[in-house]
């Protein structure tokens, strides 16, 4: 299975459940300011992630971790055809590490991982076009696996 970047990247993101009662919350208690909505918390990597995947669905998957130079020369999808990927340029660095105190101190909170992987699965199994068709991903790992 191909992953992008290596084991240690960092990731964030929020199940829309998890954001919509924090929504709610902040609706009921007034205006409190701008927070960074984002997680889970504690933080979270491309390996853990890739790991929390393969144990929801019970698979023997191997992961190959492509660079992510390789992945923006190929012109793989940002996001959409490789979710919680984006290609590298300047100013994005550090896109998948903001700081989500403010909104956990504002009773931000998050499900089981295991949980958001697996309804995900489930949700992404009924929509067409998102994720890397498993003919594209066939090609990227060939052309990966066979570079000079």
């Amino acid at each position: 299975m191909l992953v992008p970047g290596h084991p240690e990247r960092p990731v964030q993101f929020v199940d829309v459940r998890d954001l919509a009662g924090f929504l709610l919350l902040v609706a009921e208690r007034g205006p409190g300011g701008p927070v960074t909505t984002t997680g889970p918390v504690p933080a979270l990597t491309m390996g853990a992630l890739a790991d929390a995947c393969r144990a929801v669905t019970r698979s023997d998957a191997t992961f190959t971790y492509v660079d992510e130079a390789f992945l923006a020369e190929h012109e793989v999808g940002e996001w959409m055809e490789l979710p919680l990927w984006v290609a590298p340029k300047p100013g994005w660095e550090r896109f998948l590490e903001a700081d989500v105190s403010r909104a956990l101190a504002a009773g931000l909170a998050f499900r089981p991982l295991a949980e958001t992987v697996h309804d995900t699965l489930a949700l992404a199994q009924t929509v067409e076009g998102v994720g890397l068709a498993p003919e594209r991903e066939a090609e990227l790992l060939r052309a990966w696996h066979g570079r000079a």
